[in-house]
C-alpha cells in the first residue's frame, strides 16, 4: 500500500500513546470519551474520543486499518486534507451517534473507528476495485467492503444486538468522508474550470463532462 506517511505515522503514535496511558490511568479515558449528553459541557471530546480505545483488540483493528488505507489516501489528498478528512469523519461519527442512538444519553463513545471508516471510504472512492480481506478472511473489492460495512452498521445500529459497538459512529465516518470528498471535488481544478466556463448558464451544446472530470 506504499510507505508510511506523515499523518498516518503521527496518528499511530498518538493512538498507541493514549492507549498506554489510559490503560494505566482509566480515569483519563473517562475524561477524553465523548458522551452525547455532555456535548455542551465538553464539545472538545468530539475529537479526543477518537484517540481512546477500550481494549487491545479495539485499537489493533483500527490501527491496522489506518496503516493499510491511510498512506495511499494521504498521498492522494495531501497531508492537510487527509488529517481534516480523518478528524471530520470522527466528529460526524460522534454527532450521528448523538442524533440516531436512542440511548445516546447513556453512551460513552471511544475509538478511532469513525475516523478510520472515513479513510476507508476515501480509499474505496479512489481505488474501488482493489481487493482486500474483510475481517482478514473475506476477499472483497474496496467498494464491496464499504457496502458490506454499511449494511452491517445499519443492522447493528437498528437491530437487537448492538454488542457495545458504535455502529452509528461507523456510519457517521462514512457520511463525514463522503461530505468532505464532495466538498473537495467542488474545489478541484476541473470543477472550477467548468464554473468559470459555464457559470450558471446551461450550455446549448452537450459536453462530455466526463472529460472535464478527468482534467
Amino acid at each position: 500500500m506504499g510507505g508510511m506517511t506523515y499523518w498516518v505515522r503521527a496518528l499511530l503514535i498518538a493512538n498507541i500513546a493514549v492507549f498506554m496511558v489510559t490503560q494505566s490511568q482509566p480515569a483519563i479515558a473517562g475524561v477524553l470519551a465523548f458522551s452525547p449528553s455532555l456535548i455542551l459541557k465538553a464539545p472538545w471530546t468530539l475529537i479526543t474520543y477518537q484517540f481512546v480505545h477500550a481494549n487491545f483488540g479495539h485499537i489493533l483493528f483500527n490501527m491496522w486499518a489506518l496503516y493499510m488505507f491511510g498512506p495511499p489516501v494521504e498521498s492522494r489528498l495531501g497531508a492537510r486534507h487527509f488529517i481534516q478528512l480523518y478528524l471530520f469523519s470522527g466528529i460526524v461519527g460522534g454527532l450521528l451517534t448523538l442524533v440516531l442512538d436512542p440511548f445516546a444519553s447513556f453512551v460513552f463513545l471511544v475509538g478511532a473507528s469513525g475516523a478510520v471508516f472515513g479513510v476507508a471510504l476515501a480509499f474505496a472512492t479512489y481505488w474501488p476495485e482493489t481487493r482486500i480481506l474483510l475481517f482478514f478472511v473475506i476477499p472483497v473489492s474496496a467498494r464491496g467492503m464499504v457496502i458490506g460495512l454499511t449494511v452491517l452498521s445499519l443492522v447493528g445500529g437498528y437491530g437487537p444486538f448492538q454488542g457495545g459497538i458504535g455502529h452509528f459512529a461507523h456510519l457517521g465516518g462514512f457520511v463525514g468522508a463522503f461530505v468532505y470528498l464532495r466538498w473537495l471535488a467542488k474545489r478541484s481544478p476541473a470543477a472550477q474550470f467548468k464554473r468559470k466556463v459555464y457559470g450558471h448558464v446551461k450550455p446549448s451544446v452537450k459536453v462530455d463532462s466526463g472529460l472535464l472530470d478527468r482534467i
